[in-house]
């Protein structure tokens, strides 16, 4: 069992978007002759605490998991940059990359972002209704490296201005982003679109050109489809993921799946409360489709108290259970999550 409490600076929730009271400016702009420059102050601090009750001892933990300051500047719609840094983290550059629009269907950018694969993943943590992105999300981050803050760059843009038909093909080399076996040089690419309003479809895909000596082989490949939706106020979303583990010999095929519901209830007019957000969320993942009985999945049941000045109380209940051979020596577990956090 685990305990944890969290605290967040990040931008604004849905519920808040058409009450101007309840929010705190945070763009500022410049005019220059006809143009404008614009300047978004970024900031994401994340404070956690872990209790973990056992049969001999009781382990206690704080720790700080982010504590990110950054800015987000544009020049008209011709060039965007963003520069973000984290000292919770021993790299400390958390982001750092510059945009350069050609049109509307041809944009370049180059530097350290996030790839654009796995689309939970590409969403801020500040804009995730669960305070943990789950078991997936670990493995393909922190074990195969799929996602997350690489070095290069990409061609981005939309192709159909009334379906939002937006693409995303980039190359990302090992360049600092050395991480064990799964070291490689990647070529990632994104399709999505809206046919429907408030509806989001899509899919990615990623090959892994491995670099490590001691890889299982020389590439790997990975593929994401994912659907969401924002009707009203109900969020939901679908996303499935198939691919090859770089870390483990004969490169094994996992596959796993994500879903998610959140509902905001508005009561703007009870202030300062602006919302309550009840939220729940499954997922499982088969790490090795030979093995038989090899399971792993985990369920999460959460509320939110969204408030003016986009200050937020949230509580997570999570049961993760392992039905597997535990190649990774992962262990059944129960936790609650507690977060407090405050936007600027």
């Amino acid at each position: 069992m685990g305990l944890a409490i969290g605290t967040l600076l990040f931008q604004g929730f849905p519920s808040m978007a058409e009450d101007d009271e309840a929010r705190i400016p945070t763009v500022f702009e410049i005019k220059n002759n006809d143009e404008i420059i614009r300047l978004e102050p970024l900031a994401l601090v994340r404070l956690v605490y872990g209790w973990t009750p056992g049969a001999e001892k009781t382990e206690h933990e704080l720790d700080i998991k982010q504590a990110r300051v950054g800015l987000n500047a544009a020049y008209a719609k011709m060039v965007e940059g963003e520069v973000q840094i984290d000292g919770a983290d021993p790299d400390i550059l958390f982001a750092a990359w510059m945009r350069v629009r050609f049109a509307d269907y041809l944009k370049l950018r180059a530097g350290l972002f996030k790839r654009p694969f796995y689309k939970l993943r590409m969403r801020s943590i500040a804009d995730v209704e669960v305070i943990d992105r789950g078991t997936i999300d670990s493995d393909l981050k922190d074990g195969m490296d799929y996602t997350a803050q690489k070095t290069g760059a990409e061609l981005e843009g939309t192709l159909a201005k009334k379906l939002k038909l937006k693409y995303r093909l980039g190359f990302f080399s090992d360049f600092a982003a050395s991480r064990g076996y799964a070291s490689s040089n990647d070529l990632v690419a994104l399709l999505s679109m809206e046919p429907i309003h408030e509806v989001e479809l899509g899919a990615a895909g990623e090959m892994k050109f491995l670099t490590n000596d001691n890889a299982f082989g020389d590439r790997t490949a990975a593929g994401d489809l994912f659907v969401g939706t924002h009707v009203r106020n109900w969020d939901a979303w679908l996303e499935g993921v198939v691919g090859q583990d770089p870390r483990y010999e004969g490169t094994p095929l996992f596959v796993g799946g994500i879903a998610l519901v959140a509902y905001t209830i508005d009561v703007v007019d009870v202030r300062p409360l602006v919302g309550i957000r009840p939220v729940l969320r499954g997922e499982i993942m088969e790490p090795d489709t030979e093995v038989k009985d090899d399971l792993a999945w985990r369920v999460t049941a959460g509320m939110d108290f969204l408030f003016v000045y986009n200050l937020r109380i949230g509580l997570d209940a999570e049961r993760i259970e392992y039905d597997r051979n535990n190649r990774d020596g992962a262990a059944d577990d129960y936790k609650v999550l507690a977060l407090v956090g405050w936007a600027l």
